[in-house]
């Protein structure tokens, strides 16, 4: 069980420093192609972050696990919303914007329910095949033409949590760098996983929504950390609607593309869970002053991801 452990932190490590890598690299490609900071901050910096569990869905699907696939998914939506939101309101006020409360917040909230669509099957399994993979991709795809429609009339972000690599050498070894970090990160961490959860007697779903989806939203948690200490708190707020999109509809997407995803229909209260997290943030922009998450509903937030937490081990 030790080495599980080991090979587990070791595993997270790498995908930890491969995202880092990765963002870094691509933020500097998007920087000299003359990409604003807004563009940067909420695709490459979202997209950025959410690679980990891009990654382990791919792995997760190449080795038929689909309950740590669909549990790291629907777990670490619900970790960004409740615990790193929460977190973040606590230490200061989050302020948002309205395009983010009035759209971006309601679009998960939609997208969460067009899974629960596609999940299809009877009794206590449940698959999201090729077709549906494939509707979640063109999902994306629209996401992302709507942030390039949006970006032409918001102001550009400034100070975007990532540094820039002038050498297009260095560009070059970060990139495959940050490829190799995530690829055998998340090869580790899914073998280590599936492992750990048949020594431990629980589910792989059970690992997937606590110990994995906590260990892959580390990178939203710390730019969202950084983004909000330079006041940049819309960044902070837009990193994670932007990897709860990219993790539903790109990461799950992908996965049920390259095989059937198969996992247990009680995951679907997790998705649920990840939808009325959506749907308090959106009630909460509207309780007291408008659009600002204040710090007794940031301690709301936390205690109910504690709750989540306590009732998902099974």
């Amino acid at each position: 069980m030790i080495w599980n452990i080991l090979f587990l932190l070791v595993g997270f490590a790498a995908l930890l420093k491969g995202a880092d890598y990765l963002i870094e690299s691509s933020s500097a490609v998007a920087r000299r192609a003359g990409v604003s900071d807004f563009v940067v901050g909420l695709t490459i910096i979202a997209i950025g972050t959410s690679l980990p569990e891009f990654f382990i869905s791919v792995v997760s699907a190449e080795q038929n696990a689909g309950n740590l696939l669909v549990g790291n998914v629907f777990g670490s939506n619900v970790t960004n919303i409740l615990l790193i939101l929460g977190v973040l309101a606590i230490s200061r006020p989050l302020l948002m914007r309205s395009a983010t409360v009035m759209k971006e917040i309601p679009f998960i909230v939609v997208l969460s329910g067009f899974v629960a669509v596609l999940a299809t099957g009877a009794g206590p399994m449940r698959m999201i095949g090729m077709p549906g993979g494939i509707a979640l991709l063109v999902t994306f795809l629209g996401f992302l033409y709507y942030i390039y429609r949006f970006s032409r009339t918001e102001a550009a972000l400034t100070d975007v949590p990532a540094r820039s690599i002038v050498n297009p050498v260095a560009l070059a070894v970060t990139f495959v760098l940050g490829c190799i970090g995530l690829v055998f990160g998340s090869q580790i961490v899914v073998t280590s996983a599936v492992a750990l959860s048949a020594m431990l007697g629980v589910s792989q779903a059970s690992v997937g929504l606590t110990v994995v989806a906590l260990g892959t939203s580390l990178p939203e948690l710390a730019t969202s950390f950084l983004a909000s200490a330079k006041q940049r708190h819309e960044m902070a707020v837009g990193n994670i609607i932007g990897s709860n999109v990219f993790n539903i509809s790109m990461a799950l997407g992908t996965a049920a593309v390259i095989r059937p995803v198969v996992f247990s229909a009680s995951l679907l209260n997790d998705l649920y869970v990840g939808l009325a997290a959506a749907v308090l943030l959106f009630i909460f922009a509207f309780t007291g002053e408008r659009f600002t998450v204040k710090r007794w509903q940031g301690a709301i937030l936390v205690l109910l991801y504690v709750i989540y937490i306590a009732v998902s081990v099974r």
